[in-house]
């Protein structure tokens, strides 16, 4: 993806056993998904983005394929499980400090064909569920839990919230609308002429601490900011307003134009796209 001087590369890794369809969240079901995909009932999405600042580009050293051993690598069962722990959280309870569901920790590693390639920029790493809950406002946005659905879903931006603080005159009306997760709109006219639900995080006060320590992030920090997912595949463009621009910004509008998805134009992709085939899809870029 590009915008200007600056460009993006987003990768998914897609778990799902219900190849066409979203369903209802689980938690029963969920905690069983650490057992591996087959028991996978809920979608689990996970999604790398190589923080790369404007004016750069992706950068990568070639790694001997002999080495590969040497280095802790995580199978995708093992990210499958590093991702339900906190989601199950998320999914369960809600607490000031929560589990985070985005992290700097790991590095990625790209294979093309024979060849292995490790990219030399810090990397986020944001995990997410993907169902199509009915759940009464706004228990319906957690963070990381996506309803996916026009019927169960109604999209919201600050304006509505400040519109709810200020009839209701509640201070504590603000803070549970807080530290969740938001739909903010439906989009059919798209490059890809398919069905992409749009959110964004509304993080609390504290999401200025991570300029204190930006290693180490907490829930309360910014992950991909306001982007848009598309079911089955993942997440097809966001804004990263903090790691690219260093700003906090909620509900905003990617700038960001998609140039590939595996190779393909999003218009070839949207023509292609089957959901049952969605483990193919790996960058989209």
């Amino acid at each position: 993806m590009k915008s200007g001087d600056t460009t993006l590369h987003l990768f998914n890794y897609y778990f799902t056993s219900h190849p066409k369809d979203l369903t209802p969240l689980n938690v029963k079901e969920l905690s069983k998904s650490i057992q591996g995909l087959k028991y996978v009932y809920n979608d689990i999405l996970v999604t790398a983005v190589p923080i790369i600042k404007p004016g750069d580009t992706l950068k990568y050293t070639q790694i001997d394929p002999q080495k590969i051993s040497s280095l802790t690598i995580i199978d995708k069962l093992a990210l499958l499980k590093q991702a339900i722990a906190p989601i199950y959280a998320h999914a369960t309870t809600r607490n000031f400090e929560m589990p985070a569901l985005k992290t700097l920790e790991y590095n990625l590693i790209i294979k093309q064909g024979k060849q292995y390639f490790k990219i030399s920029q810090p990397v986020l790493v944001v995990y997410n569920l993907i169902c199509n809950n009915m759940i009464y406002f706004p228990n319906q946005f957690k963070d990381g839990i996506l309803t996916a659905s026009d019927k169960y879903s109604k999209g919201y931006n600050m304006g509505d919230f400040k519109e709810i603080a200020d009839e209701t005159k509640n201070a504590f009306i603000w803070k549970e609308l807080e530290n969740r997760t938001y739909l903010s709109e439906t989009v059919r006219n798209n490059p890809f002429n398919l069905k992409i639900f749009s959110y964004w995080e509304f993080l609390n006060a504290d999401v200025e601490s991570i300029k204190l320590n930006p290693a180490v992030l907490k829930q309360y920090h910014p992950g991909l900011g306001s982007f848009d997912l598309l079911p089955k595949v993942g997440i097809v463009n966001c804004t990263m307003d903090y790691y690219l621009t260093g700003k906090i910004l909620f509900n905003q509008k990617s700038r960001f134009k998609i140039m590939t998805v595996n190779g393909k134009t999003p218009q070839s992709f949207g023509k292609l796209y089957q959901p049952e085939r969605s483990n193919e899809i790996k960058a989209v870029e």
